[in-house]
């Protein structure tokens, strides 16, 4: 089966600039004139340095801990920690096999404070 493809010039017998189209479609439907074409923000930390700010802007980071933390919150063994995640027991974590032997584990405080109802002391 042939797929036909054809260039917007080709159908509408004339150029379209591809960035002014989509601006404008941006802009009909309400939305930021880079919709369609995002540029990273970059601003200025305490120390100066340039970093790279998403388009998420005014959200907390996810506060990461290590899975010997999360086995002190949890009253379990770090090797259990890291079984349940690599199992996916866990929904307040999750592993990321970095190689046929390695796993990176991911744990949210957060969301393990809540599921887990930790209480603060």
């Amino acid at each position: 089966m042939t797929e036909k493809y054809f260039k917007l010039k080709d159908f509408l017998g004339f150029a379209v600039s591809v960035e002014k189209t989509q601006t404008e479609i941006a802009v009909a439907l309400g939305l930021d004139v880079d919709y369609f074409n995002p540029q990273p923000v970059i601003s200025q930390d305490e120390t100066g340095d340039a970093e790279h700010v998403n388009r998420i802007q005014g959200l907390k980071p996810i506060i990461r801990i290590s899975v010997e933390e999360a086995a002190e919150l949890m009253r379990a063994s770090p090797q259990t920690i890291r079984k349940g995640l690599e199992q996916g027991k866990y929904p307040w974590g999750y592993s990321v096999k970095t190689s046929e032997t390695k796993h990176t584990y991911l744990i949210n405080l957060q969301r393990l404070i809540e599921i887990e109802k930790i209480e603060h002391v």
